[in-house]
Formats: C-alpha cells, structure tokens, sequence
C-alpha cells in the first residue's frame, strides 16, 4: 500500500483522520485548524421578491451559526450541515437528510417525532407538514435559531425547536417538549460519540417512543459498544446501511432502526 493510499484510509477514520490532518498541516507550515470565516451580513435586496428575501435571511442566519467561533466542518456548504430546500432554492449540505429518512422503514404521516441533536433542524424539514408534530432540541442557539426560522419560511407550523443540552439537564424534561410526553419514534443521529451519559440518552429515548432511528459515530470500538447498547434496549435492532453514503467527509457510521423495546 503506497502512502497516499495509507493516508486516504487513516484520514476517514473518525478518530485518527483529524490527528493525521493536523499533524499534515502543521509538518506542511500551515495552520493546524482553520479558523471560521468571520461573519458578514449579507443585506436584502430591496428590489427582490419576498420569497427571495427571506432566502437571503435564512442564508444570514446560516452563515452566522457557522461561524461560530469553533472549526466546523460543514462551513464549506452553503446549507451548513444539511442539504435542504427552502421555498425553491435547494441548497448543498454536508448531509443529505431525504437519504436517510427514505431508509427508515417508518410511516411518518401524523406521527410524532424528537430529534435529539436536531442541529440546523434538517431532519424535520423534509417530513414538513405531514407530521403531527415534529420536536427537535440541541445545545447550540444558532442553530436552534435557524431550523425555526426555516420552518417558519417554509410554513412547517408542526415543527418546533428548542435549545437543550443534553448532558447538563434533566433527560425528564424532554417530555414537556412533547404534546402527550411521548413519541412515536425518536432520532439519535450521530450524536452519542460526543455526549457522556449517550447509555442514559437511548434508554431515555426507549422509554417514551416504540422506535428509534440511530446513527453510529466515533471509534469502531465506540460504535460497537453503541450498537451492543441498542441490542440491550431493542428487541429488534435492523442495520440500514453500513456506511454514511452521504457525506463526503465522513463515511464509516452505520445506520439503526430500532423498535420493540425492552421492558425492564
């Protein structure tokens, strides 16, 4: 194996890829990690239509979220973390959240659904007006900031979000998000590698919905322990996809539908 090859492997791991490339970049003279783009408003056009205009404001508040003074790895996208489309304007993501949610085996039509981790809300977008109610929570208020804004844009009135960080509050109080306190599925995407009590989130998450949709994230050793901790919650845990097709940064997550809890 030459090592160009070597280096493709290692950098795709999700540990191990960003040591490597920072250690490139500080051997190559160049800065270890690459400061946000400091951030611009962009004014409206007054002559513009005003679906155009509040576009340009939902691209304002993107930008902003992604600038927020840590390396992102989605600053590059103009979406941001999720592909999404808002009145006709498709914009380019990390991510391709219709990918996903085709996966599922689920029947979404006026179900409830908690996004925990909801990020820039993307994963709600697309089910828009045919859920009965959509609910996502994280910890950043930018990026709460701009999933409302969106659904509000594109007249998603079941959609709501809220700032929430799930390792410093009561998991308890998520049920006061929820109109009867309880789900029909719940969404845990790519989350648990960067949260302590990720056990206490899918027992949580078995406890007040009958399915849960997950993506793995972090070490091979890291999402085996994830995937062992689901096979412990669920009676039946289903692998979607072995690999996360759609993002070009990062493609070893695996995709769970997980439904049948256990009782304990």
């Amino acid at each position: 194996m030459n090592f160009s090859t070597f280096k493709k492997k290692i950098g795709n791991l999700p540990m191990v890829g960003p040591c490597l490339r920072k250690a490139w970049r500080v051997l190559h003279g160049k800065p270890a990690t690459l400061p946000p783009a400091p951030f611009v408003r962009e004014p409206l056009d007054p002559t513009a239509a005003p679906a155009h205009q509040q576009v340009r404001q939902c691209l304002n508040l993107i930008n902003y979220a992604k600038a927020g003074g840590k390396p992102y790895s989605a600053t590059k996208y103009p979406g941001g973390y999720h592909s999404m489309t808002i009145g006709s304007v498709r914009l380019a993501g990390q991510r391709d959240p219709e990918y996903r949610l085709n996966l599922a085996p689920f029947n979404f039509k006026g179900k409830t659904v908690l996004d925990i981790g909801s990020n820039q809300g993307g994963m709600l977008l697309p089910l828009g007006t045919c859920l009965r109610c959509g609910v996502g929570v994280d910890y950043d208020p930018k990026m709460v900031n701009v999933a409302n804004r969106i659904a509000a844009v594109q007249g998603c009135g079941q959609l709501r979000y809220y700032v929430f960080d799930i390792d410093r509050e009561p998991l308890e109080l998520l049920k006061d998000f929820l109109p009867d306190e309880r789900a029909d599925i719940v969404f845990l995407l790519s989350i648990c590698m960067w949260i302590k009590n990720w056990r206490e989130v899918i027992a949580f998450a078995a406890s007040i919905a009958p399915a849960l949709l997950f993506e793995s994230n972090g070490t091979p050793q890291q999402q085996s322990e994830q995937e062992q901790e689901l096979r412990r919650r669920y009676a039946r845990v289903q692998l979607l996809t072995g690999e996360s097709v759609d993002d070009a940064n990062q493609k070893l997550r695996k995709l769970f539908f997980c439904d049948q809890p256990v009782t304990t």
